[in-house]
């Protein structure tokens, strides 16, 4: 499958997946934070928390690789 972005719509995809990351980091430290879940203890929040990051940052590794050499030294 491929994808076509503008540049303006990669960088913001590039941001959305660093921001997602975050808010799962954030959410990895106050586990009341999420009363919607069915997790059975703080430790099964956390690896939950931690395997959503790593997802995040795949896909912005992955974007980042898919990036034509020079990308961000251009205006966008």
């Amino acid at each position: 499958m491929e994808f076509q972005f503008s540049n303006e719509e990669a960088v913001a995809l590039y941001y959305a997946c660093a921001h997602a990351e975050m808010m799962w980091r954030k959410r990895s430290h106050n586990p009341d934070i999420d009363r919607y879940g069915d997790y059975e203890s703080p430790e099964e929040f956390e690896v939950t928390c931690r395997e959503e990051m790593r997802k995040c940052r795949v896909a912005q590794q992955a974007l980042e690789a898919q990036l034509p050499d020079g990308f961000w030294e251009t205006e966008l």
